[in-house]
């Protein structure tokens, strides 16, 4: 299954984490859009999938990602996109064994050591 997943090529953090070590461009996103993003309404998928609760609290090497692009532009609004864009990040193209994984109406929870990386592309407008 193809997952799709925004993360940083510094430090293949996604953008919700905090308390990065990298580069002075990560500490501006920390200080501020990444504030901004932490307060916009979004459930995470260990909220909404029992299965992610279980297993992601957290297995190590779990990240999150989406079934479709779609379904990432949906989360992540425009100006959020933008934003990640101007501070580095990408978005990582990964196949996912369905076994190495959950999901939920939002998000696929993966485990990262196991999904193959398919390809880096530039985050949708």
């Amino acid at each position: 299954m193809l997952v799709y997943r925004i993360e940083h090529p510094a430090d293949s953090l996604g953008p919700y984490r905090s308390y990065r070590e990298s580069n002075d461009e990560l500490q501006k996103w920390e200080h501020g859009p990444a504030i901004e993003l932490h307060n916009a309404h979004n459930p995470c998928v260990s909220e909404t999938h029992p299965v992610c609760t279980q297993i992601y609290g957290w297995k190590k090497g779990y990240v999150c990602g989406f079934s479709s692009m779609t379904k990432l532009k949906k989360w992540f609004a425009p100006k959020f996109r933008e934003s990640m864009r101007q501070h580095g990040f990408v978005c990582c193209v990964f196949d996912v064994n369905p076994d190495a994984m959950c999901s939920d109406d939002y998000q696929v929870g993966f485990d990262r050591e196991e999904a193959e990386l398919l390809d880096t592309i530039e985050i949708p407008c």
